[in-house]
């Protein structure tokens, strides 16, 4: 525990306590573009990263959390690392409701837009972007094969949708989109604005 950074551990905590003791059942937590935009269930966006559907769906989720989110913590700070996870947990909800939207127009087929998710995974994905950037040209293993760092995370997401084929995809894959509008794309740039404006304001407060 003493190794734990404080918003490693925190984000531990809340996720095993909403486990323990619910804010709602799991399935007016979960989140879908029918609940949310239909039924006007805004605030399942918020709740859905923090809620599991089964013990090995926290434990799993938890368990690869807890080494990137030490790595990461103590390399970004607590505080860029909370707002880092907030902006992670709304946005990763926000492109799984596009990525649904899109392929129910695609396809025609209303099942993508009522198939509800909860879980920690798509921050979680997110976050693996940012671990592999870290090293680009580096090496990791997938499965007991050897894929380069650059495309680790697609790896991850396709052996973990043949392993577990009741994951949610989509939600992993806006995971990984999110991470790449940060590493990749201006997210963290607008995040570093809105953050020194924050900043800005309230020393002319003071």
């Amino acid at each position: 525990m003493m190794n734990i950074p404080p918003v490693t551990l925190a984000v531990l905590g809340l996720n095993t306590y909403l486990y323990l003791f619910p804010a709602a059942p799991v399935m007016q937590v979960c989140v879908s573009l029918k609940q949310v935009f239909e039924f006007k269930g805004w605030r399942r966006l918020l709740l859905s990263p923090l809620h599991h559907a089964d013990l090995l769906h926290l434990f799993f989720n938890m368990a690869f959390f807890l080494p990137s989110g030490k790595r990461l913590e103590r390399r970004l700070g607590g505080a860029w690392f909370v707002y880092l996870l907030s902006v992670f947990s709304l946005l990763t909800r926000l492109v799984y409701l596009a990525l649904q939207a899109v392929l129910t127009e695609l396809t025609q087929d209303q099942s993508y837009s009522t198939t509800c998710a909860v879980g920690f995974s798509g921050v979680l994905f997110a976050l693996k972007v940012l671990s592999y950037q870290d090293n680009p040209d580096g090496e990791s293993s997938v499965m007991g094969y050897t894929v380069s760092n650059r495309y680790a995370t697609w790896a991850e997401l396709i052996v973990i949708q043949i392993t577990t084929p009741r994951a949610s995809f989509i939600g992993h894959l806006a995971g990984i989109l999110v991470g790449l509008l940060y590493t990749a794309g201006p997210l963290k740039a607008i995040m570093e604005i809105c953050a020194s404006s924050k900043g800005q304001q309230y020393y002319n407060k003071l």
